[in-house]
């Protein structure tokens, strides 16, 4: 489930009536449903400045580019706020597939691109399914079979259930093993059993 931030341009004094009549609805519109809309950054264009809204903070490429960082004030209004319980996945793949050798090309070859989009579009195909879903990035092809580096955003808390098991059906779908490092808010789900 992919996550969208939209800007909305409008006057200060129906904040407020925006806020009731458009926020925590959902939508159904040509085969898209739109649902938990959220305010999550506030801006004075006259200002230039804007703030988090509760449970939100600012992204890390505004507080690395512009020094705006957790739920304060910022100077700038080309940046959007992302939920506190955004959790960043890092990880490693390593592919055995001789199908992924195209991959290891130069970055402009045909077999690069093709082979990074198939690549891209399968592990999306998985993650996407994570409720909050932002965004994945292959950051860098290495040698050893064929490594894959990457990083998935996910602007909710993830249940360690739910990643494990996308992860596990990626890496058998791929012929692959997985190395993941999470930061941010994971739920661990416990089964509790009485004997």
């Amino acid at each position: 489930m992919q996550v969208y931030f939209l800007k909305l341009v409008v006057d200060e004094s129906v904040i407020p009536i925006v806020s009731d009549e458009l926020l925590n609805k959902s939508y159904t519109f040509n085969n898209y449903v739109l649902h938990n809309l959220e305010k999550t950054t506030e801006c004075d264009p006259e200002k230039k400045n804007c703030f988090c809204g509760e449970g939100f903070e600012w992204s890390k490429a505004a507080c690395s580019e512009k020094k705006c960082c957790g739920n304060g004030t910022c100077e700038s209004t080309k940046f959007t706020c992302m939920s506190e319980t955004t959790v960043t996945l890092t990880g490693s793949l390593a592919l055995t597939s001789e199908a992924f050798h195209g991959c290891l090309d130069d970055t402009e070859t045909d077999d690069f691109k093709k082979c990074n989009k198939n690549l891209t579009t399968t592990m999306k195909s998985f993650y996407s399914q994570l409720f909050g879903f932002h965004s994945l990035k292959i950051t860098k092809y290495k040698t050893g079979s064929v490594i894959v580096d990457f990083a998935v955003i996910v602007v909710s808390d993830v249940a360690l259930t739910e990643l494990e098991q996308t992860s596990r059906d990626l890496t058998v779908k791929l012929n692959a093993s997985l190395n993941l490092e999470t930061r941010g808010e994971l739920r661990l789900e416990l089964l509790v059993i009485e004997i």
